[in-house]
């Protein structure tokens, strides 16, 4: 067996990076680890793509208007190196893996191999959050140390698209495994990553028909309903403990502190700027500057207005948007990894929800790499198999042509003889 490259092993490595991000600790030099760990992997992946010699699947002229516009804006913006050269850096690194993964996972065995790197992912954060939610450290996890919720539940919720898109493949291990995704999240009052996982079956490509569609939906509706009344979902939504859906529907909840203070903060400057943004990492600079109660906005899409303008969000916007079309073109097409091409399409729906409530574009380690991983890895197989169907069918053909002169031949040689 030949050894494994180092691309192949790169990638390999995305599933248990973000296992890893689950825990929290206490940072170094001012910095969090994953900070170091998305730096190492972007320089690592950066490398690889110099020294490849194959051909890169990936799409990824698609995004390059969207990155253009990001390094543009350090123009008006100014060039700060803790935001304005991070951030953009740190969005970019996705898109590096997903390169790497188009060509480095070829096979449908090194795509098994990623997925099964996930599933020891879902052990490793669901033996994290035992450990430290109800188990002995417990007592860490009252201090912020210990299992860390918002990385752990983006993770968990794309690990939710992976077993939806198996579940034609296997219908009882991919239900446990959603369920377990489930489970975790709402033990752990994670109210926006429940929300994506409950919603992946009712916008997954894989079931066309309505009636399918209508049942899911309704179950996916009590469940929601019924989650909503629960003492966990409760008081994660009301500080009384006690609340109502038509409380909810007009925006009589608690938000964590977005709607108090950091939300209206951040909008009211961003007008300054609405058109183009104040430019790259402004957003985070402005809450760290004033005093605001998270260093981010906690809104993807809040921040990308801030940074980049109605612009900026409505090249990103359409930039997923034609993403998720191009992966659906391919479910319609003859791919044996169908299955992980509706994980990804599945992923980049999630990726708007989030965007709502959460800094979305820089949780790389915890959902934007295992997203850009899974999608590169499923486009490079497809076209790789279907390159290898051409390549047979051609010769085929030409062994056909073969033989057929060679009968013609035949045929003049004996009629020449007689």
């Amino acid at each position: 067996m030949p050894r494994p490259s180092l691309g192949y092993l790169y990638v390999l490595s995305v599933p248990y990076v973000a296992a890893l991000s689950s825990i929290s600790v206490p940072g170094v030099g001012g910095f969090q680890y994953t900070g170091f760990i998305w730096a190492f992997m972007l320089a690592v992946g950066l490398l690889l793509i110099a020294l490849n010699r194959q051909p890169i699947s990936f799409p990824w002229k698609l995004w390059c208007p969207w990155f253009g516009y990001v390094f543009l804006s350090l123009t008006w913006g100014g060039i700060r190196w803790r935001y304005s050269l991070q951030d953009p850096a740190q969005m970019i690194a996705p898109l590096v893996v997903g390169m790497v993964a188009s060509f480095a996972i070829r096979t449908e065995f090194q795509l098994e191999s990623l997925m099964r790197g996930f599933k020891r992912c879902l052990l490793f954060v669901a033996l994290v959050f035992a450990a430290f939610w109800y188990g002995p450290g417990a007592p860490y996890q009252e201090f912020g140390r210990g299992y860390s919720v918002r990385p752990a539940a983006v993770t968990l919720a794309f690990i939710g698209c992976l077993f939806v898109g198996r579940m034609h493949r296997s219908a009882v291990g991919s239900a446990l495994g959603w369920a377990a995704c489930s489970a975790i999240a709402i033990l752990s009052g994670s109210r926006t990553a429940t929300l994506v996982i409950l919603v992946l079956w009712l916008v997954t490509p894989l079931y066309r028909r309505l009636t399918s569609r209508m049942l899911l939906s309704a179950v996916m509706c009590l469940a929601a309903l019924g989650l909503f009344y629960s003492p966990i979902f409760q008081d994660r939504f009301f500080q009384s403990g006690h609340g109502t859906i038509t409380e909810l529907i007009h925006g009589d909840f608690s938000g964590s502190g977005r709607f108090e203070a950091l939300w209206p903060a951040v909008w009211e400057a961003a007008q300054e700027k609405l058109v183009f943004g104040a430019g790259a990492g402004e957003a985070g600079r402005f809450a760290e500057n004033n005093g605001l109660p998270d260093p981010t906005p906690l809104s993807g899409y809040l921040d990308v207005i801030f940074d980049y303008g109605l612009v900026g969000l409505l090249i990103l916007i359409c930039i997923v948007l034609k993403q998720m079309h191009v992966l659906h073109k391919l479910l319609r097409r003859d791919s044996p990894v169908t299955w992980a091409l509706a994980a990804a399409y599945l992923g980049f729906f999630a990726l708007l929800i989030f965007a709502w409530s959460e800094d979305i574009w820089f949780h790389g380690v915890n959902f934007l790499n295992p997203l850009f991983a899974i999608t590169g890895a499923a486009i490079g197989v497809t076209v790789n198999t279907n390159l290898q169907a051409h390549s047979v069918a051609r010769l085929h053909s030409s062994v056909q042509r073969e033989f057929s002169n060679g009968s013609q031949v035949h045929g003049s040689l004996e009629n020449a003889r007689s």
